[in-house]
């Protein structure tokens, strides 16, 4: 009875549904919150119509929750990253907001070209490539050692995960979503990014985006597999504590989402729009512009292209980030 007291604390307007997990979480995560948690409360109350969100840097590991009857642990969690009340709260103690320039390339570059590029180069935010099976570049760079000597620098990361694409995809050499097993794919991809971020000391209640690239679009089938594996994806990387961003052209995989609307499924936390017209800006005539805001969005507004700075150039593509991204442990 201590324990569901403890919890129950925690869940206010999303009371039912939050009692799914706080009833599921081991006992040892509510005494070792219980203070902390109490603290919290007291010098910053959240909104009255959201639940106060734990601190998801302390969870246990997802396959340390207990056996519920056959429930997956997707199944359990509730999502707590969509609602606007819910997001702010999650800023304000959890996830880390960028706003500024920043670029993306395809391979981590060295320390020295990160040392250089911070010093003269306007960008202060990096978009890193954690994994996936079709992740086109080698990362002999990327390291832990590595992502905490660029973030002391004041680079901001925001980790980018290229797992299975759609299955109508046209891009030649990629592992695609297969209709019949896509949702043991999504669960699969996503617990390897989580994985992958956690091995680089990426700390839950980060963003990790999952990049889709361009895919034709009017395919009804196709679309409907790809989003429902975006749907899933995201779902198991809030059980494992991270938000989920969505990195996608304007012309299809963003376009399709919005129409969508994913019903029956969690959606996004944040986007990243691909849409090359040179306007540094995260407003898109793709997305309505009361969506995904505040701070959940990323542009990536130019293709590859050389720039240099400090004497080192890089092949990259140019960014403005008002979202969420990484942070350490």
């Amino acid at each position: 009875m201590a324990l569901r007291s403890t919890k129950a604390r925690w869940c206010t307007a999303a009371a039912a549904v939050c009692a799914v997990v706080c009833l599921s979480l081991p006992s040892a995560f509510a005494e070792d919150r219980l203070a902390a948690a109490t603290s919290a409360r007291t010098q910053a109350r959240p909104p009255a119509d959201q639940a106060a969100l734990p601190d998801f840097s302390g969870l246990p590991a997802v396959s340390g929750l207990p056996d519920l009857g056959g429930l997956t642990t997707s199944a359990l969690m509730p999502d707590l990253f969509v609602s606007s009340s819910a997001f702010k709260y999650i800023k304000r103690t959890q996830s880390r907001i960028y706003t500024g320039n920043g670029f993306d390339a395809c391979t981590a570059p060295p320390l020295r070209a990160m040392t250089a590029w911070q010093k003269s180069s306007g960008y202060h935010a990096l978009g890193i490539y954690i994994g996936g099976l079709n992740r086109a570049c080698a990362q002999s760079n990327l390291t832990a050692s590595w992502v905490s000597s660029v973030v002391r620098m004041g680079w901001h990361l925001a980790p980018v995960y290229v797992g299975r694409q759609a299955p109508c995809s046209r891009l030649p050499h990629l592992k695609l979503i297969d209709p019949k097993t896509a949702t043991a794919q999504a669960v699969d991809a996503a617990d390897d990014a989580a994985n992958r971020a956690a091995a680089l000391g990426i700390a839950r209640g980060s963003a990790i985006y999952f990049d889709l690239e361009s895919y034709p679009r009017k395919n009804a089938a196709c679309t409907n597999t790809a989003l429902s594996y975006l749907g899933t994806w995201t779902q198991r990387m809030h059980a494992h504590g991270y938000l989920a961003g969505f990195y996608s052209s304007a012309g299809s995989g963003i376009t399709d989402l919005v129409a969508a609307g994913l019903p029956g499924h969690v959606l996004p936390d944040a986007l990243w729009i691909a849409r090359w017209d040179n306007k540094s800006t995260v407003q898109d005539a793709a997305v309505p512009s009361r969506a995904w805001t505040p701070h959940q969005r990323i542009k990536q507004f130019a293709g590859a292209h050389k720039e240099s700075y400090g004497g080192v150039a890089l092949n990259v593509d140019k960014d403005f980030l008002d979202g969420p991204v990484a942070r350490l442990r």
